[in-house]
């Protein structure tokens, strides 16, 4: 086969990537790595703090592996610049021009009138409105990563109107945590001109996340769907996102906060229309 003359490699998989890098740099061929997750370093964190040494031990070969890999690339690209400089941390260099952060943005797509209308029925009849009420919205997984706690105290101590679309093992947990609460909607998965239809609907999006070291360095792409909807963002994820909401004025950061203060944040920006107007064009400009 011919040489390509440059090569974008994914990072994972780590074999992969360690085999393709290192023949292409054999024969010249710039290439750019670009890494989207801490690998083998992931698989660290969930053991016991006890036995991680033992874990190290036994995913060294991998570590090793990446460590080799990721200087022999021309350059790196990641999805936020915390996430970048680890990458070449592990690559135990400096930053190069080849070295590149680029954000999980996506094209909009294309979706008809007819789409829409049945998109805006169907919101019409679960009684999520265009009426202008605040409104956060969440559409995601539904899993062990998301603080529903924080989303359930939330609802329960204030009016806010909140809609939490997905699916996911803590699903039905929090369907019977707020069957009593009519400010709630939790409508299961919804499909993307749906999603388009609640964001042009809601008055800020929700990233309450657990707070894990594998959030910290990265953005995303939930974040820049909210930015391009002009959506605020009301995150408990420090790092990369906390950055980039208090950098930018474009959010709310509540991780290192008390219980009970998604709720208090989420009131407040409710009772600030002009606050929330500015974060919403920020996050457009943004965008």
């Amino acid at each position: 086969e011919p040489l390509p003359d440059v090569a974008f490699v994914g990072f994972p998989p780590m074999e992969a990537a360690a085999v393709t890098t290192s023949l292409l740099a054999r024969h010249g061929v710039p290439t750019l790595l670009d890494v989207k997750d801490q690998w083998p370093e992931v698989f660290v964190r969930p053991i016991p703090e006890r036995l991680r040494p033992a874990g190290r031990v036994a995913l060294w070969p991998y570590s090793k592996l990446v460590q080799h890999t990721m200087p022999t690339a021309t350059g790196s690209s990641s999805i936020s610049p915390e996430f970048l400089d680890w990458s070449l941390s592990v690559a135990h260099r400096a930053r190069r021009p080849a070295d590149l952060v680029l954000p999980l943005t996506s094209r909009p797509t294309e979706v008809s009138p007819t789409q829409v209308r049945a998109a805006e029925q169907w919101w019409d009849a679960l009684g999520v409105r265009n009426d202008g009420r605040f409104r956060a919205a969440y559409v995601g997984s539904i899993n062990s990563g998301l603080h529903v706690e924080d989303i359930i105290t939330a609802a329960r101590d204030t009016t806010v109107e909140f809609v939490i679309c997905g699916d996911g093992p803590r699903r039905e947990y929090l369907r019977d945590q707020v069957a009593h609460l009519p400010n709630v909607v939790v409508p299961g998965w919804v499909d993307q001109v749906q999603g388009e239809v609640l964001y042009r609907r809601s008055s800020v999006s929700l990233a309450p996340y657990i707070d894990e070291a594998g959030f910290g360095l990265g953005i995303p792409n939930k974040m820049y769907d909210s930015l391009r909807h002009g959506l605020p963002i009301v995150t408990s994820i420090r790092g990369a996102v906390a950055r980039l909401v208090t950098t930018h004025n474009v959010g709310v950061y509540y991780g290192d906060a008390t219980e009970g203060e998604l709720g208090i944040e989420l009131v407040a920006l409710a009772d600030d229309p002009k606050r929330l107007t500015s974060m919403a064009q920020a996050a457009r400009d943004l965008y």
